[in-house]
């Protein structure tokens, strides 16, 4: 299991944290071979995954204002697509689509290789993303991390074809106070 983000970005290096906070638990119940986090593996080590992602369970991509100008994230996100990896776009607050200029420039940045990770950041991009607003409630942020989870088990099941791992969206639930709310209290 793979997230992937920005190395240089705060925001998205935050939000792995936030994420992971609460999503950790039940991911390892589903996952037990562990996670890697790409941010915190140094350049040699990112295209070691970038080469080797086939053999991972899923890819999270955490999308933010850098994810863009970050080649490592962006060949990491292709390779994933090329082995049908199931992946997950997570879109962070500073987050903006590609446009046409982006995909303009691919061939300056990466030669030979721009024509297919233009059809494959494409593909990507057409994936609806899961937002994930770092400065919400701590409610609003367990919704969104169940969110997470249940994107990962439906997006590895329609990959597979089959349902082979179950994902439990237990990541807020778990943490969530079993007393009722008092009156102008959020559930």
């Amino acid at each position: 299991f793979v997230i992937s983000s920005a190395p240089k970005d705060d925001e998205a290096n935050a939000s792995v944290g936030i994420i992971l906070s609460r999503i950790q638990a039940s991911l390892l119940e589903a996952v037990p071979v562990g996670l890697l986090v790409l941010a915190d593996l140094a350049e040699e080590a990112r295209q070691e995954v970038i080469d080797s992602i086939s053999s991972s369970h899923s890819l999270l991509a955490l999308l933010s204002g850098d994810t863009l100008n970050c080649d490592s994230q962006l060949q990491l996100i292709c390779a994933a697509m090329n082995e049908e990896v199931p992946c997950i776009p997570i879109s962070l607050p500073a987050f903006r689509f590609p446009s046409k200029r982006f995909f303009s420039k691919l061939p300056e940045r990466f030669g030979p290789q721009a024509e297919d990770m233009e059809a494959r950041l494409s593909l990507f991009f057409k994936v609806i993303s899961v937002p994930f607003t770092t400065f919400a409630s701590q409610q609003v942020l367990n919704v969104q991390a169940d969110s997470i989870l249940n994107r990962l088990h439906k997006r590895h099941t329609s990959f597979m074809g089959k349902k082979t791992t179950e994902f439990t969206a237990t990541s807020s639930t778990e943490t969530r106070s079993t007393k009722k709310p008092r009156f102008g209290e959020l559930q």
